[in-house]
């Protein structure tokens, strides 16, 4: 699982995001699932960050977002976040050994079943 967001962080602000962002990454490195993470800043755009975060698994991947330990972090880098965390499945990774393809983990009604819509009858 890779999870990814983005944060805008002005210039009096960065040294604060990039203290609570390697706190965020270093707790994290200590959790079940935890592969790897990292923090980035744009090139052209010196205010634009961004954190990724590569996880075993799904479930992993959620644990360790939630975990209380590591939400008053996560909390207060939320303020400089522009964009949803979002959470993909690693499909395909390529380097220079090759190619290497994976199966998707998602269940088989992943399109059809949501906490707000489940389809299920009611008995």
């Amino acid at each position: 699982m890779i999870v990814s967001s983005v944060y805008r962080v002005n210039s009096d602000d960065v040294e604060e995001f990039y203290s609570l962002s390697k706190k965020w990454l270093s707790g994290l490195a200590n959790l079940p699932g935890w592969i790897s993470g990292n923090v980035a800043r744009s090139v052209d755009e010196v205010d634009t960050w961004l954190i990724n975060q590569n996880w075993v698994d799904a479930g992993s991947c959620r644990r360790g977002l939630s975990s209380s330990e590591l939400r008053p972090t996560a909390f207060t880098l939320a303020k400089w976040m522009t964009s949803d965390v979002s959470t993909f499945e690693t499909l395909i990774t390529a380097n220079t050994s090759g190619v290497v393809e994976f199966k998707s983990d998602r269940a088989f009604d992943a399109d059809t079943f949501s906490l707000g819509n489940n389809n299920l009858d009611e008995d």
